[in-house]
């Protein structure tokens, strides 16, 4: 865990974001976080061929059905339909946060792609298959 305390580099920085942004100073780290990840998903590949080891996934989210490949190798995944069809993302919360981002821009992007993500086979989460539950 992460403390901030006045003398943690960015202090004052993350507090003026935090007020501009009407967010605690932890969500604006999680908002910072998220923007990266959206940015390094800008300078990566946007497609790849599927491989026998991706796994389906999907979400319903702001009345909209958003599937995807999950590749576990490299934890990367690649959204196959809508607005971002083909789009490749270093990791599933990435893909998260693009999601939101397009579906319903004024919400934050924060969260975990391993809890949004479903297994389209199972129905769980994709946290099952990161630690087998």
């Amino acid at each position: 865990m992460i403390t901030l305390d006045s003398s943690s580099p960015g202090y004052r920085e993350i507090l003026l974001l935090a007020a501009a942004w009407n967010l605690s100073p932890p969500q604006v780290i999680g908002r910072l976080v998220d923007h990266y990840y959206l940015t390094q998903a800008e300078n990566t590949p946007t497609r790849r061929s599927p491989e026998p080891s991706d796994v389906a996934v999907h979400r319903i989210y702001a009345g909209q059905r958003v599937e995807g490949l999950y590749h576990p190798p490299t934890q990367s995944m690649t959204i196959t339909n809508g607005p971002l069809s083909g789009r490749l993302y270093r990791s599933p919360s990435g893909a998260r946060a693009a999601a939101v981002t397009t579906l319903n821009p004024g919400v934050a992007p924060n969260g975990s792609g391993w809890d949004f993500w479903i297994v389209t086979a199972t129905g769980k989460t994709l946290r099952s298959i990161r630690f087998g539950i």
